[in-house]
């Protein structure tokens, strides 16, 4: 909390990965009660699945104010269709940019690489799926997530051995 601000830091939680069966008005509300009840007292939820949305100036306006961001766990890739390469994005990075806050776990913590690991929106076993392109906010990096809990240790070879060279 403390490297966001405090709490009466303004952040926005963004619970866009988490699969459509869940996402209600009533799981928004809870999930913001999460945060109040950890102890942030400025908070706004943050959500679509439609990067148009995502692309006008009064769905960043949030972002615009906040000192942190974080990012839900789900699947990554839900994240990456509603924000990559939208002012959304760029709100991100702006963020960043004036020493803000980015956190997440799980898919919240993958989509920060540039590359996307397990973005297969098929299924979360595939390595190097049909999404490859994370949100950027760390360059030359892939993410992998729940390694020694999933016995996953292993699997960043696979996307290593094939994108060295595009990183070198």
């Amino acid at each position: 909390m403390e490297s966001i601000g405090g709490a009466d830091a303004p952040i926005v939680v963004i619970p866009t990965a988490v699969s459509s069966e869940v996402l209600s008005e009533e799981f928004l509300r809870n999930y913001r009660q999460r945060f109040v009840e950890s102890g942030f007292n400025n908070v706004t939820v943050l959500h679509t699945r439609d990067p148009r949305e995502a692309n006008t100036d009064e769905f960043v306006e949030p972002i615009k104010n906040a000192q942190g961001v974080i990012f839900s766990g789900g699947r990554q890739w839900r994240h990456a269709d509603s924000y990559l390469n939208t002012k959304a994005h760029t709100e991100f990075l702006n963020l960043l940019d004036r020493g803000g806050v980015i956190a997440g776990g799980s898919a919240g913590a993958t989509i920060q690489g540039s590359y996307l690991a397990r973005g297969d929106s098929n299924g979360n076993t595939k390595m190097m799926g049909d999404h490859e392109v994370g949100l950027g906010f760390i360059k030359n990096v892939a993410i992998d997530q729940h390694l020694l809990k999933r016995n996953r240790q292993f699997d960043m070879f696979e996307i290593l051995d094939n994108r060295r060279n595009y990183w070198v």
